[in-house]
């Protein structure tokens, strides 16, 4: 039998255990928090934000990319998930890997289609600036912005999500031809 490459690995083994991680910490912060759904009502969209974010990306990029720098990432998104779901108290740092890593996946070059050879260095920095946007988000929000319990979890995501499917593109392919 041949060994299997990265991205075989990627998709029969990495991914169906990313996804079902998502998965099994939406059910439990639907389970779990019954008697205090304020507490758990942005954990919940947080996770759906990022299942969303993950199928969108595996499917976009021909059934993940397999890149031995999607496993860091593979592991900082089951990592946030975790820790979303059992609502830890060091949500800052697990928000901080999860976005360092997309933008690390980006500065160094793994990620970004073609754009070893179509794009200048300059543009994967903006698109790595973009994930850095939701750790500012996620710190600087002050709580009396967010009265509501885990609304910067959901907040951070959310924004980098927005900014991510708006600009990445624009940035990559249409804007500075």
């Amino acid at each position: 039998m041949a060994a299997k490459s990265y991205k075989e690995i990627y998709q029969d083994l990495v991914w169906p255990a990313l996804a079902g991680n998502i998965i099994w910490s939406v059910f439990s912060v639907l389970v779990k928090n019954v008697e205090n759904p304020q507490s758990a009502i942005f954990r919940f969209a947080a996770l759906i934000a990022l299942g969303v974010y993950v199928t969108y990306t595996y499917k976009k990029y021909d059934e993940g990319r397999g890149h031995p720098f999607d496993y860091f990432h593979a592991a900082a998104i089951i990592a946030y998930s975790i820790a979303v779901e059992s609502n830890s108290d060091h949500m800052g740092w697990y928000t901080s890997i999860l976005f360092l890593s997309a933008s690390f996946g980006h500065w160094c070059g793994p990620w970004g289609n073609d754009c070893l050879v179509k794009c200048k260095t300059w543009r994967h920095i903006l698109v790595g600036a973009i994930f850095i946007v939701g750790i500012v988000v996620y710190f600087v929000i002050p709580d009396s912005f967010c009265p509501l319990p885990n609304a910067r979890i959901f907040l951070s995501i959310l924004t980098v999500l927005i900014l991510w499917a708006y600009l990445r593109n624009r940035i990559y392919y249409e804007w500075w031809k």
